[in-house]
Parts: structure tokens; sequence; C-alpha cells
């Protein structure tokens, strides 16, 4: 089993809550020159934009898509407060199947993904997503993350075994200790978390369970920590 872990047993790791950005859903939309046809998504510094070309299937030139990204987020001032880098290229595609039995695939959008990080620690979660999408060469989407965070106190770490336990019949492969960010509601919390990927029934799957005891996490959030 592979463990990446930070410090010993009876840690204490900070809670943090999201801070929203002062920036409006009308000032993006301008910025990204949104359309009708496009979707966009904006509440409280998570920013979601998809224009009609990263639905479309698209030729693709070989082209340092990772510094491209990195160069967008950085223009137009959507980089996350936070660390963040490079952790990999992906594609989305479409496939067509005609009666005659051909089938034809296309690549719809590359995207290149970053990993966010606080303090050195990874996070994790839906509210963690840091995306540009590439349609041919042009930018035609991004995921992002423009809200900072302010600690609110700390919390005690849960023992690994004891979180192993928890999963019953499910062979872990590999955990480690993260932090969990939800999609921002209202106020949002981030707080640790193991990220667990083990075997159940033959097949492998990811877990996120949490790192910290949650009736101590409402007494920090709630000022009794």
């Amino acid at each position: 089993m592979v463990r990446t872990l930070y410090g010993g047993k009876g840690r204490e790791m900070e809670i943090l809550v999201m801070l929203p950005p002062d920036i409006s859903a009308e000032e993006l939309s301008k910025k990204l020159d949104v359309k009708e046809s496009d979707m966009f998504e904006y509440r409280q510094g998570y920013l979601k934009y998809l224009s009609k070309a990263a639905f479309e299937c698209g030729n693709f030139d070989k082209i340092d898509y990772a510094a491209a990204a990195k160069n967008y987020l950085v223009k137009l001032k959507l980089e996350p407060k936070l660390s963040y880098e490079f952790s990999g290229i992906a594609e989305d595609g479409k496939i067509f199947a005609y009666r005659n039995g051909t089938i034809r695939k296309c690549v719809t959008n590359k995207h290149v993904n970053f990993q966010m990080y606080y303090n050195g620690v990874k996070l994790f979660g839906p509210g963690a997503k840091v995306r540009v999408y590439f349609s041919g060469n042009d930018v035609s989407g991004v995921i992002t993350q423009l809200w900072n965070v302010k600690v609110v106190g700390k919390a005690k770490i849960l023992d690994e075994e004891e979180v192993i336990k928890k999963l019953g019949g499910c062979k872990v492969k590999s955990i480690e200790l993260v932090y969990f960010v939800p999609l921002p509601d209202g106020e949002t919390y981030i707080y640790p978390a193991y990220a667990v990927k083990c075997v159940q029934d033959g097949v492998e799957v990811g877990k996120i369970v949490p790192a910290i005891s949650m009736s101590e996490l409402k007494e920090v959030v709630s000022g009794e920590g």
C-alpha cells in the first residue's frame, strides 16, 4: 500500500473557509467574451466556462498546450490564489456509428489540468479543479478557482488505520492526506480528508474520506474549537 502523509500521529491541520473575490459574473463574462450559446457558470469564485467549440470536432497541432494554458490564466488574471502546478493533459471526443458499420472518432478538445496546493498539501474535490480547454490551437473553455482562503482553526487528524477500518472490504492500494474542496455554496469550508484508492469486488474505486471528526469540524467553524 502506498501512503502519502504529512506529519506524524496526532497531528493537527488547519480548517479553511473560502473567501470569494470581488470580481462579478458580468465582469468575467465580458472578459471571456461569453456568447449566448456558451456554457457559463460563476459562483463565489468558482468559474466554469465552455464555448460551443469545445464540443465540436477539431484539428490539433503539436503545440505546448501546458505553457499556452498557463499563459492564458496569467494573461486573463484567472490564476488561483493558492499555488498550483501542471498535472497532465487529457482529451474529450465523439464517436459516430453509421448503418454500414463504419465508426468514426474525433477529438473535440484537449484540456490541460493543474493541481492546486495549500501549504504543500494537495486540494481534491469538485471545487479544486483548474483546467483550460483547447479546440485546435485556441482556448475554448476554462475551469478555475478565484477564491482565497482564511484559517478558522485546527482539528486533529484521524489515524489512517482508523479510516481504513471504516472502508470494510475495500482493499486499500494507496492513501493520501489531502484537503477536500466542495463546490462553493454559502459559507464553504475546506477540510483535511484521505484520498483513497481501493479494490472492491475486483474493481478499483476512488474514495474521499474525512480525516477529521465531523463533530470537531462543527466546533471549529462555530468558533468553539
